[in-house]
């Protein structure tokens, strides 16, 4: 696995996945990718081939181990899609943010 971290300036993104509620401590990333995965293809208006891993956290100052977040595994889709069954839409506003490319080999 190759990866590359930069912060850049993004347009605004509209994503289409699923999302749960996890923190460090009781990490579920594997378990919330491999329920999205199998169900992509669900998904009308796709755009790109990319994936996108997103993370919320309420407080990132107070942050520890035992400390929830809300964490999406998504795709990106036009404007105007909606989501499948179980899935949500979320909205990323322009502006600056860490960006993290990662190439699975």
């Amino acid at each position: 696995m190759d990866w590359e971290a930069k912060i850049e300036r993004r347009d605004r993104l509209r994503l289409i996945g699923m999302r749960t509620d996890m923190s460090f401590a009781e990490n579920q990333t594997r378990e919330l990718w491999q329920s999205f995965r199998p169900r992509v293809r669900e998904i009308a208006g796709r755009v790109g081939e990319g994936f996108y891993s997103v993370q919320y956290y309420e407080n990132f100052e107070a942050l520890a181990p035992n400390t929830a977040f809300s964490k999406w595994a998504c795709v990106e889709v036009t404007e105007q899609q909606h989501p499948p069954v179980d899935m949500e839409a979320i909205t990323l506003s322009e502006g600056l943010g860490r960006d993290f490319c990662i190439k699975v080999l």
